[in-house]
């Protein structure tokens, strides 16, 4: 099989689109972009592990959703107290 087929150069855009991402976000210094795109990409990433554990291993998991929550708390919390460093979130 030679070349690309359809799919597969769609993919590639898209990931070549969405790794110029932060670049257009320096550039623009729109930092809204980059907030909504990583928060996007950690709900992907959430969503890929539980379609992995209950889709593939037929198993029912809620430390998923405990483990999101009580990080989101977490982060909500110390930025309402002041603290603005993501580290130390």
């Amino acid at each position: 099989m030679s070349g690309l087929s359809p799919r597969n150069a769609f993919v590639a855009g898209v990931i070549a689109i969405l790794a110029l991402v932060p670049v257009y976000a320096e550039a623009s210094g729109n930092t809204f972009i980059m907030s909504l795109f990583t928060r996007i990409v950690i709900l992907a990433i959430a969503a890929v592990s539980l379609n992995l554990i209950m889709g593939f291993g037929g198993m029912v998991s809620f430390g998923h959703a405990v483990y999101l929550g009580i990080g989101g708390y977490a982060v909500g919390i110390l930025a309402k107290e002041g603290v603005n460093s993501g580290l130390l979130q």
